[in-house]
């Protein structure tokens, strides 16, 4: 009945607490390959050059870029010495779906946060479902809650996961073509030295008009133009 606990009856029961479906599931979460980005949240692109939309925007709205969190600079990109890859969505989930050849089990979404008030628990997952098919389907089954939510302070990453599960501890690798990297974002503190390797990749990929060189002013985050050609 909705809305009241779930019975389940004694040989249920009995079976459930045989296994240690918390070590089961947490070893199925660990073969699940995970390409975790930050994404743009925009609350208007109405007065935005659709030629550059992709990969830069007005001031007055680069702080919901993905490229325009301090911290994710300090925490992933080196200090902002590193880069920020601009993707195309679209192309991207493409690319994924390609990679698993209608093999694997594959997904994507935004990620959820919430308060932890209470240790976690296996309590979004159905008893019937574990017995029934296992840790990796069941895993699969109620992926929002089981890959897709995170700690609210880790908020301010606005992530957007892929995943593939492969049942493999093996590394999973997703090719990537013209089209899917749509930009190039240097940070602040980038060293000129290496602009050679920029380039290169740069015209590997087609976005030599299309990368910048990140600068902040009074804490709000802008884009210069970087010239990639020698």
């Amino acid at each position: 009945v909705p809305g009241e606990p779930l019975q389940i009856t004694p040989k249920e029961d009995a079976l459930f607490k045989a296994r240690d479906w918390s070590t089961e599931i947490n070893s199925a979460r660990r073969d699940v390959k995970v390409g975790a980005y930050s994404m743009d949240v925009l609350p208007d692109l109405a007065d935005v050059d659709p030629d550059h939309a992709d990969y830069s925007v007005p001031r007055r709205l680069a702080a919901s870029r993905g490229y325009a969190h301090p911290r994710m600079w300090a925490q992933y990109g080196d200090l902002e010495q590193g880069v920020c890859l601009v993707l195309n969505h679209e192309l991207l989930k493409q690319a994924v779906e390609a990679s698993t050849g209608g093999r694997f089990a594959w997904g994507y979404g935004p990620v959820n946060y919430r308060r932890i008030e209470h240790d976690l628990s296996l309590g979004f997952f159905d008893v019937r479902d574990l017995l029934q098919s296992g840790a990796s389907t069941t895993l699969l089954k109620n992926f929002e809650e089981s890959l897709l939510t995170k700690h609210a302070d880790w908020a301010h990453e606005a992530e957007y996961r892929f995943f593939v599960m492969d049942g493999s501890p093996e590394p999973w690798f997703v090719p990537i073509t013209k089209g899917v990297i749509a930009g190039l974002v240097l940070g602040s503190n980038f060293d000129p030295r290496r602009l050679r390797n920029v380039r290169a990749f740069a015209e590997t990929f087609g976005i030599s008009h299309r990368v910048r060189l990140l600068q902040w002013a009074s804490g709000r985050a802008g884009l210069v133009p970087v010239q990639t050609k020698p």
